[in-house]
C-alpha cells in the first residue's frame, strides 16, 4: 500500500465521478475532500495530491489553484493545469492531431469570413461544435445553405468550429490512465451523435493494440494524464473527435466491469 495520501479533488461539478473516486481513496485509507475552484484558490487547502475534474466556468481559477498548490510541493493531475495554460479547446487539439498525422475532417473557425471555405467542405451538411462544449452540448448540424442564418443565432460571445461531416460506423471511448489504455466500450446511439450523456447505451469493445495505441498517443499529444479518448470509425480512417482531459466513467465501469476509480487512485499514489 502507497503511503497515506491527502487528496483534495477540485471539481465545479458534482459529479458521480468523484464521489467513486472518494470511495475507493477511501477505501485504501487516504483522506479525501472535494473543493470547487474558486475556494481552493482563495481558501488553499492542505493536500499532498490534487487532482482537477470538471471545471467549466472556472477556469481561470483552477488554473491558479492548480499553479499555487505545485509551487506547494502538491502533486497535480493534470499537471498541465498548473502551467496556467491548462485547458485545452477543441481547435488546438484537432491542429495537434493533425500535424502528428491523424486524420482530422476538415475544420475551420466558424465565421463570417470563412464562410466561402467551408461551403467548399465535402458533404451537403456542416457539423458546427462550441470550442468549450462537452458531452455532446454545443454541437450541431446544418445545410451549407444555412450558414448564414445559424451562424447569426450563435452566442457572439462564444467561438465555434465548423467541421466536415464524416458518418461515423461506430464511436469508441478509450480510457487512458497515464501511458496505460484501461478498456474501451462502444456507443450505441440512433442519434448521430454519441454520446453517453445524451442517452447513447455503452457496450464493451475489445481493445485492439491499434486502437490502444491512437488512443495513448492522442493522450500523450495533447498532455492528458487521464483521458476519455472518443475514437470514430470512419469511412476515411479512424478519427480522434475528442480527448476528454476529465472523462465521466460511469458508462465505463458498466460496459467493461473494470474499477475505473480505484485505477485513478493508485496511478494518484504513484505520483
Amino acid at each position: 500500500m502507497a503511503p497515506k495520501m491527502s487528496l483534495c479533488i477540485m471539481s465545479s461539478e458534482d459529479q458521480w465521478e468523484n464521489g467513486r473516486i472518494r470511495e475507493e481513496a477511501e477505501k485504501r485509507k487516504h483522506i479525501v475532500n472535494i473543493f470547487p475552484p474558486k475556494e481552493l484558490l482563495h481558501t488553499p487547502a492542505e493536500c499532498t495530491h490534487l487532482l482537477v475534474r470538471a471545471v467549466a466556468g472556472q477556469l481561470d481559477a483552477a488554473r491558479a489553484a492548480a499553479w499555487r498548490a505545485k509551487r506547494s510541493g502538491v502533486k497535480v493531475v493534470d499537471e498541465k493545469m498548473a502551467s496556467r495554460q491548462g485547458g485545452t479547446n477543441k481547435l488546438e487539439v484537432y491542429r495537434k492531431l493533425k500535424l502528428r498525422g491523424f486524420f482530422v475532417p476538415q475544420t475551420l473557425p466558424f465565421t463570417e469570413k470563412n464562410i466561402a471555405r467551408i461551403r467548399k467542405f465535402p458533404g451537403e451538411e456542416i457539423v458546427i461544435k462550441d470550442t468549450r462544449g462537452k458531452r455532446g452540448k454545443g454541437v450541431s448540424k446544418c445545410p451549407k445553405a444555412s450558414l448564414e442564418t445559424v451562424l447569426s443565432s450563435l452566442d457572439p460571445a462564444r467561438k465555434y468550429l465548423a467541421q466536415e461531416f464524416v458518418s461515423i460506423q461506430k464511436e469508441l471511448r478509450v480510457l487512458v490512465i497515464g501511458d496505460s489504455p484501461l478498456g474501451a466500450f462502444s456507443k450505441i446511439s440512433g442519434d448521430w451523435r454519441h454520446n453517453v450523456a445524451l442517452g447513447a447505451k455503452p457496450r464493451k469493445e475489445k481493445l485492439t493494440p491499434e486502437i490502444s495505441a491512437l488512443a495513448v498517443n492522442a493522450a500523450r499529444i495533447v498532455k492528458t494524464e487521464i483521458a476519455g479518448v472518443d475514437i470514430a470509425v470512419t469511412p476515411k480512417g479512424y478519427f480522434v473527435i475528442e480527448v476528454n482531459r476529465s472523462p465521466q466513467f460511469r458508462g465505463f465501469e458498466s460496459a467493461t466491469k473494470k474499477n475505473a476509480a480505484r485505477e485513478i487512485v493508485k496511478y494518484l499514489e504513484s505520483r
